[in-house]
């Protein structure tokens, strides 16, 4: 089971395998938000989350390759972020901005 009862919250247990040396996940990892645990593969994460919006965004703001060990719920929520990311860097380069561009370079070579 994903989940836990604790503080009368329910709590997902995320697992992730990250490529990062143990010292530097230390560093990055708010001491009580996770245990680290040193592996011949990487650093193995764990960590118990209200939200897997919110451990998604953790993972990905670590900076570093890693993989999900679980659950497997937190696949969908990342690439769906990474769908948003994505959403937002082509609403970001649409074209409906190139006016917008003109006017600030008028005049300008």
């Amino acid at each position: 089971e994903e989940l836990e009862l604790c503080c009368d919250e329910l709590l997902w247990l995320v697992e992730a395998l990250l490529d990062l040396p143990f010292a530097d996940a230390c560093r990055k990892t708010p001491p009580g938000f996770a245990t680290l645990e040193e592996t011949p593969d990487g650093t193995l994460l764990r960590a118990y989350d209200a939200t897997l919006d919110h451990a998604a965004r953790f993972l990905i703001g670590l900076g570093c390759p890693f993989q999900v060990v679980g659950p497997p719920e937190l696949l969908d929520t990342l690439a769906h972020l990474a769908s948003d990311i994505s959403a937002m860097v082509a609403r970001s380069a649409a074209p409906a901005l190139a006016p917008e561009r003109q006017e600030r370079t008028n005049g300008q070579v």
